[in-house]
C-alpha cells in the first residue's frame, strides 16, 4: 500500500503529484505481475517496494530524492536508484557485469566484451552462458543507457541496481519470466 507524505503544505506541490504519479503508475505494473507494492512519496522523494512472494520470488525498490541546498538554489540534486533481486534455483552459479576499466582496455581481465558497441563486460563461471547471455540480452537497454552500475548473480540471486529516471520495469518482468 502506497502512502502519501503527510505534510500538507507539499501537497499542492506539482512534484508532489509527479511523484505520486510515478508511485501509482509502478503499483499498478507491479500489482497485475502479484507483488506486494508498498511505499511513500511526498514532494522531494518517493521509495517504492514491491515483493513477489510466487515462484521465482523477487524484489524491486525504486527511489528518487531531490536535495537543493536552500530554496533560492539554482541546482537541484536528483538522486534515483533502483534494485532489482531475484531468487531462483536456476541461479546456481557465479557471475559479474561491471563498466569497462584500464584492464579490458589493455586485454588484461578476465571479462568478456558482452556486446560490441557496448562499454560492459561480463564475467560467468560454470556452464551457464546460455543464461547469462539470455539475462544480458534482456537488460540490454540498461546498458546502453547507461544505468547499469552494478550486476552480480551468486547464491541462486541475482542483484542488479541501476541509476536512471526510469524504471525499466518491462524488462524486470521479461527478466523474472525467464525464471518460471
Amino acid at each position: 500500500m502506497l502512502k502519501a507524505i503527510d505534510i500538507e503544505n507539499e501537497k499542492s506541490s506539482p512534484h508532489f503529484h509527479l511523484n505520486k504519479s510515478v508511485c501509482l503508475e509502478i503499483e499498478k505494473i507491479l500489482a497485475a505481475e502479484g507483488a506486494m507494492v508498498s511505499g511513500t512519496y511526498g514532494a522531494w522523494s518517493f521509495y517504492c517496494t514491491a515483493d513477489f512472494k510466487e515462484i521465482p520470488k523477487a524484489k524491486v525498490a525504486v527511489e528518487k530524492s531531490s536535495y537543493t541546498q536552500d530554496d533560492y538554489s539554482l541546482f537541484q540534486s536528483v538522486f534515483n536508484l533502483s534494485t532489482w533481486t531475484i531468487y531462483s534455483h536456476q541461479l546456481k552459479f557465479s557471475a559479474r557485469i561491471r563498466k569497462a576499466n584500464i584492464l579490458d582496455k589493455l586485454g588484461l581481465s578476465s571479462y568478456n566484451k558482452l556486446f560490441p558497441d557496448l562499454n560492459y563486460y561480463g564475467n560467468c563461471k560454470k556452464s551457464k552462458q546460455d543464461l547469462f547471455g539470455s539475462i544480458c540480452s534482456t537488460i540490454k537497454p540498461l546498458m546502453q543507457s547507461q544505468a547499469l552500475y552494478y550486476f552480480k548473480i551468486q547464491d541462486a540471486k541475482l542483484i542488479l541496481k541501476f541509476e536512471k529516471d526510469h524504471t525499466f520495469l518491462s524488462e524486470f518482468i521479461e527478466l523474472r519470466d525467464q525464471f518460471k
